[in-house]
């Protein structure tokens, strides 16, 4: 490179490549290689003043536009050309261009200005593209034993330079890979969440684990009745729980049941006193309920430790007064866990 003065008979610039050595980023795996070096991009610092290349941030997401601005105090017309890794140069009279990095992995952007004066180019700048975390599912069991290593999976359908921070559920949490594994020391029904995140975003999965000190599996449950079921408000409604194979736990002290109702907003709905939540079946009262949508959900277990089942039963209201195969002028008597019952409101409401 000559810098020319006054004196000398004419100017002379040299014009070579540009190389530079990456500079990774703290915290982020390099995902592939991307060329640094650009043929043909020149630069001359005898006329045209120095020019950068700025973006609000070094890692943006793949779904993400990405705007670069070339800075300069050049205040005449330029053109740039715009090199993004080993891609052809893109060139634009403007100052800024947007760009998608649809790829994971790291760039070295160079913006090259060129006017009447000369060219010059840029310093690299390195910037990153990650994949947004998409959660697919905590696998594990269901029970596990005290003092015995339990195995976890954080699957995940999307994401790129993933990390995962792991919380136990017993007070133990830390940093960690997609699987884990951990050993319980008491007894208990215990919440196991992973979080998982990039520069980007972050997804969290969670799943109930029971710990025990015997092997015990969730009851199996299955539907003794039609899913959906319409009645009117004026009838009463009964829902029960039935198992479809043998229930592989001490249960000699007997099962625990718990009902319990909420309306369309979310919002619980308090049963009468007289109604029994902790039985194998949940009785509902005629006139109780006012028209509407309903969600019933029954756990079943065997004392604090024992692994639950549940599901949910929802209420949709009555089209038209009618009536509705399933549902007679008595009590029905309805035997199913997972259900959907519609309350009209026909019969002297």
């Amino acid at each position: 490179m000559h810098v020319g003065d006054s004196q000398a008979p004419a100017s002379r610039t040299v014009w070579h490549p540009m190389h530079h050595a990456q500079a990774p980023l703290p915290t982020l795996r390099d995902r592939g290689k991307v060329s640094a070096s650009f043929p043909g991009l020149a630069m001359s610092l005898s006329f045209v003043t120095a020019v950068s290349v700025y973006t609000n941030g070094t890692v943006f997401a793949t779904d993400t536009d990405v705007t670069f601005m070339a800075v300069t105090k050049e205040t005449g017309p330029l053109e740039f050309a715009w090199y993004f890794g080993e891609d052809a140069p893109v060139r634009t009279t403007s100052r800024s261009i947007r760009r998608r990095l649809a790829a994971p992995g790291r760039y070295c952007v160079v913006v090259q200005a060129s006017g009447a004066k000369g060219s010059v180019a840029s310093e690299p700048r390195y910037i990153w593209a990650q994949a947004r975390v998409v959660p697919s599912r905590l696998v594990s069991t269901s029970s596990a034993l005290v003092n015995t290593t339990v195995a976890f999976q954080c699957r995940i359908n999307f994401g790129t330079d993933v990390a995962f921070l792991w919380d136990f559920g017993d007070g133990t949490t830390g940093l960690g890979n997609s699987s884990a594994s951990h050993i319980y020391s008491r007894e208990g029904e215990l919440t196991v969440q992973v979080l998982a995140f990039n520069h980007v975003s972050s997804a969290s999965l969670q799943k109930q684990l029971f710990v025990v000190r015997t092997p015990c599996q969730p009851p199996p449950v299955t539907s003794l009745g039609p899913r959906k079921v319409q009645v009117w408000r004026s009838e009463p409604v009964t829902l029960g729980v039935a198992f479809e194979a043998a229930i592989l736990c001490d249960i000699s002290r007997g099962l625990s049941y718990t009902w319990s109702l909420r309306n369309s907003a979310g919002l619980g709905v308090a049963l009468p006193p007289a109604v029994s939540t902790h039985r194998q079946t949940l009785a509902i009262p005629g006139y109780f309920l006012e028209p509407g949508n309903y969600t019933a959900l029954a756990k079943v277990g065997r004392g604090p430790t024992m692994p639950r089942a549940q599901a949910a039963s929802h209420f949709p209201p009555a089209p038209s007064k009618r009536s509705v195969p399933g549902t007679a002028d008595t009590q029905p008597r309805l035997r199913f866990f997972k259900s959907t019952v519609r309350l009209g409101a026909g019969k002297g409401t």
